[in-house]
């Protein structure tokens, strides 16, 4: 009866000793499972991420290429014999200041030479000129439009105390910019430029993706910023926008000056505007200073 017992016992510890084994084997099988699914979320996740990552590259260099597209195509509002004529004026004006000692020396960029990937292209290409000289930088992007042009308008309208002589034409400009910046529903202020195209029954007013004045302005200063970190000295750097055919065809809606950038449309103004920017040089540069700027262009 003992021996009966005594071996019923053994089979039971060895019967809860199977039990364990297969509760710790099946724990570890379900450890395993788990983990599997865990590595498979976590590659789903880093692939997902992967990915995401992929397309937000690709939106990026697609902005940039529509960036580097709108510096190119910038320069194409002037026609070949336009921009040669601007060059040569710029030039009879500046070696005129040369000669009166006015100018010590200085060199014209012509920016059509830059390199997509220079890295002062997407503030230099938008200008078809920048003269480096011992007064500093002066930008110069020409225009040459012939379409009735209506630029700078900004919405809201915050020079509506310029209409006081009632200019039909500036009221038309603003009417028709803030028409247009209503279909965003955006309190943002904004600014715009556009052609007006007249058609038999209709007229047609297509906006530019980019206002010039504004975009002189932004990369005068950005020039200026970004040769003074490189360099550790300051420089002087103004936009100009000559518009080389004159103004018959330009509506400015206002005529307030930015610190950086100037509007011009004839051969006399263009001359004042380079005069006032030697007169009010507060940063000469010398010689060594200026073929430095020069060479970072070539």
């Amino acid at each position: 009866m003992y021996t009966k017992l005594k071996k019923s016992k053994r089979i039971g510890e060895k019967m809860s000793f199977y039990v364990v084994l297969i509760i710790i084997i099946v724990a570890l099988i379900g450890i395993l499972i788990l983990n599997q699914r865990y590595s498979n979320s976590k590659i789903d996740t880093e692939v997902y991420a992967r990915k995401q990552l992929i397309k937000k590259n690709k939106a990026l260099s697609a902005e940039n290429a529509e960036l580097r597209s709108q510096m190119l195509s910038s320069n194409n509002d002037v026609g070949h014999h336009a921009y040669k004529n601007a060059k040569r004026e710029l030039r009879k004006i500046l070696d005129s200041y040369l000669e009166n000692g006015k100018l010590k020396y200085y060199d014209i960029i012509v920016t059509s030479n830059l390199a997509t990937k220079h890295p002062f292209f997407e503030y230099a290409r938008s200008f078809d000129f920048i003269i480096v000289s011992d007064i500093g930088l002066i930008n110069v992007d020409v225009k040459s439009w012939g379409e009735k042009t209506f630029y700078h308008f900004d919405v809201p309208d915050e020079h509506d105390t310029e209409m006081s002589n009632s200019n039909i034409e500036k009221v038309v400009g603003h009417y028709i910019s803030q028409q247009y910046h209503d279909q965003f529903n955006s309190s943002r202020k904004s600014i715009y430029t556009f052609t007006e195209t007249v058609q038999p029954n209709r007229v047609i007013y297509d906006f530019y993706d980019y206002d010039p004045y504004q975009l002189a302005a932004n990369n005068a200063k950005a020039l200026k910023d970004h040769i003074e970190q490189n360099f550790n000295f300051k420089v002087q750097s103004t936009g100009v926008i000559y518009f080389s055919d004159g103004t018959v065809n330009i509506i400015q809606g206002s005529e307030e000056r930015d610190k950086y950038v100037d509007t011009v449309s004839t051969k006399s103004s263009l001359r004042r505007i380079i005069s006032e920017a030697i007169e009010l040089s507060k940063h000469p540069l010398n010689k060594e200073q200026v073929d430095r700027i020069t060479a970072i262009f070539k």
